[in-house]
């Protein structure tokens, strides 16, 4: 797992750098920014799964990052670092989606606490999203065997006892009785001209 840590003030950044306990975290890639316009090149080049980021910042907010992630569609989760316990600036972070804040001058086990949670999150999303991969390779490799099949049976001849029939009809979860009439209907599409 990958995160971006982005604070404009280096002494914040090195201390969250070299402080956590990252590979207890299951985080393997710590990388950092200083300011919104190089966490946007970070963001573009390597697309971390967290970002940590202070909410202010010159030349571009975290709140600013945060909207800019989400009208890119870059799916990343994203917690905020700010010295403020203010309502209000955890409400809009909320708003514009962001998995959690973290207060300074912080605690360094309460921010471990609050990235093993959101890393949880990630790696739930991740499964989630290879599980939906693998539902749509297999839904598309069923569509083609139950298309190969069809076709070896009506267009090249296949042969097959009434037995063999219903049980390949039942593998491909094709609701077809071997014993009743099918009715078979060829249609041809027109080519695009070139």
């Amino acid at each position: 797992m990958h995160i971006l840590v982005v604070d404009d003030d280096i002494p914040t950044v090195e201390v969250i750098r070299t402080s956590l306990h990252w590979d207890l975290l299951g985080i393997d890639r710590v990388e950092t920014a200083y300011d919104y316009t190089e966490a946007q090149n970070k963001i573009c080049a390597s697309q971390p799964d967290i970002i940590l980021c202070d909410i202010e910042m010159p030349r571009g907010s975290g709140l600013d990052l945060l909207r800019w992630l989400r009208e890119e569609k870059r799916d990343c989760e994203f917690v905020f670092l700010t010295c403020h316990a203010n309502f209000d600036y955890a409400k809009t972070a909320l708003q514009y989606g962001a998995a959690d804040y973290i207060t300074k001058p912080f605690n360094i086990a309460q921010t471990e606490a609050t990235l093993s949670k959101v890393a949880s999150q990630v790696r739930y999303h991740q499964e989630l999203l290879q599980k939906s991969r693998a539902g749509q390779q297999w839904e598309e490799a069923h569509s083609l065997a139950q298309a190969s099949f069809l076709h070896g049976l009506f267009m090249d001849g296949t042969l097959m006892t009434e037995i063999e029939l219903n049980k390949r009809f039942q593998d491909l979860g094709l609701a077809v009785d071997a014993l009743q009439p099918i009715h078979m209907v060829l249609a041809t599409a027109p080519q695009p001209a070139d």
